[in-house]
């Protein structure tokens, strides 16, 4: 990678960073400007979007939004104001 970019990442099993995911971030985490997780509730809530916790812990990324399964229209704008934020604010 050699531009910003926001990571869309699942949760892997029980709360796990998917294996991909991991080996993309440990090469690529210094250019990703947010993460945003999508999952299931049905779960647990310990579970839901924790590989996105994870991520954000590690490498000190901000957690833009947890997503259930295909989201809600909050969602998709939460995430929509931080996209525009961030690049608003790189272009300056």
């Amino acid at each position: 990678m050699d531009e910003p970019y926001l990571l869309f990442t699942y949760t892997d099993g029980l709360g796990s960073v998917p294996p991909i995911v991991d080996q993309f971030m440990t090469a690529n985490f210094d250019l990703c400007k947010g993460i945003i997780v999508s999952g299931n509730r049905n779960f647990g809530h310990a579970f839901f979007g924790r590989a996105g916790d994870l991520l954000a812990a590690q490498y000190g990324i901000p957690l833009i939004e947890k997503v259930e399964m295909r989201g809600t229209p909050a969602n998709y704008e939460a995430i929509t104001d931080y996209y525009y934020s961030i690049w608003k604010e790189a272009s300056i």
